[in-house]
């Protein structure tokens, strides 16, 4: 379901999903959202990131818990991309079954994360690309 954008638009909602999210998907959050902003759409986007529990088992179960859930990223990965002039300040959390109906795109930073927890998570359509380049963000 796709959010309104501030300039009477209709947002697209897009979601970063990883592991543990301390790394590679709110890494990709903050990167693609420093790049929505340089090139001033970010009427256009809701974006977020969140992880398939962090390896604990059972997390997407009723009392199941997240590794990392409430932490910040990971410091070197604050200090790699403050050194690139862009900050990570997305908390972790985990996959929520909400997410599957909010959320437009649901991009996954690798296959592992589709395979190995699909049949209890992951039911909903994942932006498979050969080529980023090939998307029309903008």
């Amino acid at each position: 379901m796709a959010a309104n954008g501030s300039k009477g638009d209709t947002a697209t909602s897009v979601l970063f999903l990883c592991l543990g999210n301390i790394c590679r998907s709110p890494t990709a959050e903050a990167v693609f959202r420093n790049t929505v902003e340089k090139n001033g759409a970010s009427y256009r986007y809701v974006i977020d990131s969140c992880g398939t529990g962090g390896g604990a088992s059972g997390w997407y179960k009723p009392g199941g818990f997240a590794y990392h859930e409430g932490d910040a990223a990971d410091s070197r990965m604050r200090q790699a991309a403050s050194a690139r002039g862009i900050r990570l300040t997305s908390r972790s959390r985990p996959l929520k079954p909400d997410d599957l109906e909010e959320f437009d795109m649901i991009v996954c930073m690798d296959e592992e994360n589709v395979r190995s927890h699909g049949s209890s998570t992951i039911m909903c359509q994942i932006l498979t690309m050969e080529d980023p380049k090939d998307l029309n963000w903008f």
